[in-house]
């Protein structure tokens, strides 16, 4: 069943149950479905478009999910658009996704200074319009939507999905989690991030409700609080950074999340004292940690955190329709890279040379030729059955003859409690830490740096440090190493004292 089919169904049975809350308005399911019909029926009467890519700015407003879905009924694919990007980098997206059209929410000012070219219109100006309701019909292999990313090479690239790779991930996930139309889903992840896209595909699937949770109140997190009590909000997928800032203002010990149900955390690296945090005030509720990637619908892994951590946190299993392994450069293996199989992974991606299939190798496994994708991360299987991820191909670096994984060095600093983030960075064979710590004082700086010598060998030990404010964060929401990299090259951090 294609994601149009799954939506309309879904509309129809819940009716006037509400499934879209902003900081503005709310929309029932009976609202959506006709709103997306209207911007579907708009696209084929204005632009004849079926099969193409259509641009959505994303702005943190609950129409720009209702722009989507009127792309989906369109029967053609959506782009998104951090619409809070600086100019230039909009403007290189759109040139590189180029869509035949650009779709934009009301009060969306960075939309209306996109180069001409390229048709802009804003949803004021299609619901304003009279005329029929429009669902096209679509198949399977049909394009879904696409996400432009870097990943770790910092060349940009492409990646389609499309409806079968997402209609198997979500009938997994919604399976494996219970999830059903009593849930209210608390959105932190923007829209424009693969990460968020499964929580709008949960709605489809299941008539569940999504609550948008402003931005801004993760600077005020008693006021966060209060805004989740009041819309009975069950479900957090967020960033584990979003979970740390109701850690580090210890908001828990006055005040707690009354309907919450389960904590999903993905995308960053979790800090063992916060999940510890929050177990600690939420026992009973369910703590998972879940693993994926841009070349694939959804996730694949999940781990549930309500259990004796190990000392590195894992992945833990695959979901129904994924087969994972470890390849060791020669032959399967228990440890090595990460390899994935699965009906969700993407079915192309553009570069910059044009369009071209998915890089994926054929092994034999378990008597059967599958095709896996390889994902970068490194690992290993622990005695449970779970995967282990330590690193990623990108960090493996050598020193005198060691070999060192500078996610190692990361995940050791930060398990000082001073440490509120780190990113290191190899530089001139020289390895230097950019360290963000909770409380920034003197003697805090040398704590961490005995810390170090304790608790690293002497050979991954960073030799300098640089005491920051934050750690810089790339347009994905992770750790920005290369605009870390290139001011260390051009001495911008000399200026400071180094610790």
């Amino acid at each position: 069943m294609t994601i149009t089919e799954h939506f309309s169904n879904t509309c129809l049975r819940m009716n006037n149950k509400i499934a879209l809350v902003d900081i503005k308005k709310q929309y029932t399911f009976i609202d959506i479905y006709n709103y997306a019909g209207k911007i579907s029926a708009y696209i084929h009467k204005n632009y004849q478009l079926c099969g193409d890519g259509i641009g959505i700015f994303i702005n943190g407003s609950a129409e720009s999910l209702i722009l989507i879905l009127g792309i989906i009924c369109s029967g053609n694919y959506y782009i998104p658009i951090n619409s809070e990007n600086p100019q230039e980098l909009i403007n290189e997206t759109i040139a590189l996704t180029n869509p035949k059209l650009l779709l934009s929410p009301n009060n969306c000012k960075t939309a209306t200074l996109i180069p001409s070219g390229t048709p802009l219109v804003f949803i004021n100006e299609i619901l304003n319009c009279t005329q029929e309701l429009l669902f096209k019909n679509v198949t399977d292999e049909s394009p879904l939507y696409a996400i432009l990313t870097s990943g770790s090479t910092g060349h940009p690239k492409i990646i389609l999905k499309n409806h079968l790779s997402m209609d198997e991930f979500i009938i997994n996930f919604t399976h494996c989690f219970d999830i059903d139309e009593t849930e209210n889903i608390g959105n932190q992840i923007p829209f424009y991030s693969d990460a968020a896209q499964k929580e709008l595909y949960l709605l489809i699937y299941t008539g569940c409700r999504i609550t948008m949770i402003p931005q801004y109140y993760f600077a005020l997190p008693y006021a966060l609080v209060s805004y989740i009590n009041s819309h009975n909000i069950t479900i957090l997928p967020w960033v584990p950074s979003a979970f740390d800032v109701i850690v580090k203002f210890n908001i828990l010990k006055k005040d707690t999340f009354n309907g919450l149900k389960c904590t999903f955390w993905v995308g960053e690296r979790i800090k063992r004292t916060s999940i510890e945090y929050w177990r600690n005030h939420f026992p009973h509720v369910r703590h998972v940690n879940i693993y994926g990637m841009s070349e694939l619908a959804g996730i694949c892994t999940y781990y549930n955190m309500n259990t004796e951590l190990p000392e590195i946190i894992p992945i833990g299993t695959p979901l129904p329709h994924c087969t994972l392994t470890f390849w060791d450069g020669e032959s399967i293996s228990s440890q090595g890279e990460l390899l994935i199989s699965s009906c969700s992974l993407a079915t192309s991606i553009i570069t910059e040379r044009g369009l071209q299939t998915i890089d994926t190798v054929t092994l034999c496994y378990n008597h059967h030729f599958l095709r896996f994708y390889k994902t970068g991360d490194y690992g290993y299987l622990d005695q449970s059955g779970n995967y282990v991820i330590t690193g990623r191909r990108d960090n493996m670096i050598k020193i005198n003859g060691y070999r060192i994984d500078t996610s190692d060095i990361e995940r050791t600093l930060e398990r000082n409690t001073l440490v509120d983030n780190t990113s290191i960075i190899f530089y001139d064979n020289q390895l230097f830490a950019f360290v963000a710590l909770s409380d920034d004082f003197p003697e805090a700086r040398k704590a961490l740096r005995e810390f170090a010598s304790q608790n690293l060998p002497r050979y991954s030990q960073p030799h300098t440090y640089y005491f920051l404010s934050s750690i810089p964060l790339n347009k994905n929401g992770k750790k920005d190493k290369t605009s870390l990299l290139n001011k260390l090259v051009l001495g911008e951090f000399n200026h400071g004292n180094p610790q």
